[in-house]
C-alpha cells in the first residue's frame, strides 16, 4: 500500500531512516567530508559565518551519509564545512543518516538549504526544478503526495503556485548563457521572463549584449521582441498615414520641443494631441491595427508593436526630420491640402451651375423667396441676373467667370488607368471623407508602399490624378 508523506516532515529527514536507533553526534575528519555533487547552492562568502563560529560556536552539526571507501557526503552544511575550514578546523560534528534512495537524499539537501538562509532566486528556482524531480521519483515507487504537485512545490519554497510555474518557464525556456547569467545574478527575474518568452534570436542578441558588459531592463527585452519585422521607414509611414494622420499641427506644437519634458507627461501630451480616447483601431483586408492604453499592435501589413514610449520616440524623430512640419498660419500643409481638397470636393459634387449667355456663371442661386442675390444689387428690371441681356460681370462679385472643370472623377464610373497612383476620397469603417493615395490595378486599390500585398477594402467614391499624391503625408 502507498504510504502517505507529509512534504513538510522532510524538513527533519525522519521519515527516511531506515533505522529506529536514535541520532548521534560524531566528529568526523572535514578530509573525509566530500561535497555533494548535487548541490546547486552557494557556498562562497563564509567569513562572517566563520566569525559567528568563532564567537558562538556551531549551532547544528552537519548532516551527512555514507558515501564509499570510509568518506562521507555531505547532504546539509556546506558552507558550515567550508567556514570551519576557514578557521583551522580539522574535524566537524556530524549526524550520520541512511535515507532510503538518491530522490530522499536531495530532498533532504533542499529542504536544509529552503530553511536555512535567504536563497537567490536563481538557487529557488532550481530548488523547485530539482524538488519536483524527486518527488515524482518518489511518486513512482510508492510514496503518496495528495493535491497537485505544484502546490507541494510552491509550500515548500514559499512561494504561490503561478510563481512556481513562472520559474519553471523560465527553467525550461531559457538558454544556457542566460541561466548563467541569472545565476550570477547579471540579470534578475523579471528580465529572465521576458527572455524565455521571447525567440532564440532575440535570446542570442542579449547574449551579446551581456558579453559587450551592457545592462537593459526588462522593457528593453520586450521591445525587442515585440519590434516590428519591417523598416523603420514601413513604420514610421504607417504612423503618418493611420496615427498621425490630421494630428499633425498638435503633434509639432507638443514635440518640436519636447526635450526637457518628463517622459510620463510626454506620453500624455501626445495622446492629447491624438485625441486618444482609450483605443483607435483599423480594420480591413489592408490594414488592421489597434491603439490601446498599452501601445499599438499592427497585424497587417506587417505584424508588430510598439509602446506608447516607442510611439512618442518615433514620432518626435518624424518633427525633427521634417516629416511632420511646422504648423502655417495655424495650419500643418497636410490641414491646408485637406481643406483645398474638400472645396474642390464640394465643387465637384454640386450641382451643376446655371450658364448665362455671357458665360458668367451663377452661384447665388433664388432665396426662399424667389429672388436673385445678385439681381437685388443690380438696377435692371430683371428678378435673375440669367435673363439680363446686359454683358455685365461686375455685379457685387457674385459672377465670376466660369471656373475649369474639377480635377475629381467619380468611381467607379470613371477609373484610373492601371497601374496609376491617384490620389482618392473613400470611407471605411473607422473614417468617412478618408483622403488618401493608393495605386490603382486589377479594380483594387493599394498601399503604395506596399503595391504587392497592401490590398485595401476601401469604399472609394472619388479620384482625381491632377494633385500630385505625395503632398499627403
Amino acid at each position: 500500500m502507498a504510504r502517505k508523506v507529509n512534504v513538510g516532515a522532510m524538513v527533519a529527514h525522519d521519515v527516511f531512516k531506515l533505522d529506529t536507533s536514535p541520532m548521534q553526534v560524531v566528529q568526523i575528519p572535514l578530509s573525509q567530508l566530500l561535497v555533494n555533487e548535487h548541490n546547486f547552492f552557494t557556498v562562497e562568502d563564509v567569513q562572517e559565518l566563520a566569525d559567528d563560529i568563532t564567537l558562538n560556536g556551531l549551532y547544528s552539526p552537519l548532516t551527512v551519509c555514507v558515501a564509499e571507501e570510509g568518506k562521507y557526503r555531505i547532504v546539509a552544511g556546506h558552507r558550515r564545512r567550508k567556514a570551519l575550514e576557514l578557521l583551522g578546523r580539522k574535524d566537524a560534528p556530524c549526524i550520520v543518516k541512511n535515507y532510503d534512495g538518491e530522490d530522499s537524499e536531495m530532498v533532504a539537501l533542499i529542504q536544509s538549504n529552503l530553511t536555512s538562509r535567504e536563497l537567490t532566486y536563481y538557487e529557488k528556482m532550481q530548488a523547485v526544478v530539482l524538488l519536483e524531480k524527486a518527488l515524482r521519483s518518489m511518486k513512482e515507487r510508492g510514496v503518496e503526495l495528495p493535491g497537485r504537485l505544484r502546490d507541494h512545490l510552491a509550500e515548500q519554497v514559499s512561494e504561490s503556485a503561478s510563481a512556481v510555474h513562472r520559474m519553471q518557464y523560465i527553467h525550461k525556456n531559457l538558454s544556457p548563457a542566460l541561466l548563467e547569467a541569472l545565476r550570477r545574478e547579471q540579470i534578475g527575474e523579471s528580465v529572465a521572463d521576458e527572455l524565455a518568452h521571447s525567440p532564440k534570436k532575440v535570446q542570442t542578441e542579449f547574449e551579446q549584449r551581456l558579453a559587450r558588459g551592457e545592462t537593459f531592463r526588462a522593457q528593453d527585452v520586450k521591445a525587442a521582441r515585440d519590434k516590428p519585422t519591417v523598416s523603420d521607414g514601413v513604420v514610421d509611414a504607417f504612423l503618418l498615414r493611420h496615427i498621425a494622420k490630421g494630428h499633425e499641427a498638435a503633434l509639432y506644437r507638443v514635440l518640436h520641443d519636447s526635450q526637457s519634458m518628463a517622459a510620463s507627461r510626454l506620453i500624455e501630451e501626445v495622446k492629447d494631441a491624438l485625441v486618444f480616447r482609450g483605443y483607435m483601431g483599423g480594420d480591413s483586408e489592408g490594414v488592421q491595427y489597434v491603439l490601446t492604453i498599452s501601445g499599438l499592435e499592427v497585424k497587417k501589413p506587417f505584424q508588430g508593436k510598439l509602446s506608447w514610449s516607442q510611439i512618442v520616440q518615433r514620432l518626435r524623430g518624424m518633427v525633427e526630420s521634417g516629416k511632420i512640419a511646422p504648423p502655417a498660419d495655424e495650419h500643418t500643409p497636410e490641414e491646408q491640402t485637406l481643406r483645398q481638397l474638400d472645396e474642390q470636393m464640394q465643387q465637384a459634387t454640386a450641382e451643376l451651375p446655371q450658364v448665362d449667355g455671357n458665360g458668367h456663371v451663377c452661384v447665388t442661386g433664388l432665396n426662399s423667396y424667389g429672388v436673385c442675390g445678385s439681381a437685388q444689387c443690380c438696377g435692371q428690371p430683371y428678378a435673375c441676373c440669367m435673363a439680363c441681356p446686359e454683358p455685365c460681370n461686375i455685379r457685387c462679385g457674385y459672377l465670376p467667370k466660369p471656373q475649369p472643370a474639377p480635377v475629381w472623377h467619380p468611381y467607379p464610373d470613371e477609373r484610373p488607368e492601371e497601374g496609376q497612383t491617384v490620389l482618392t476620397l473613400s470611407h471605411n469603417n473607422y473614417n468617412r471623407g478618408n483622403y488618401a493615395a493608393y495605386v490603382y490595378r486589377a479594380g483594387g486599390w493599394y498601399l503604395p508602399e506596399f503595391p504587392d500585398d497592401g490590398l485595401m477594402t476601401v469604399d472609394v467614391r472619388w479620384w482625381s490624378a491632377e494633385l500630385p499624391p505625395e503632398v499627403v503625408k
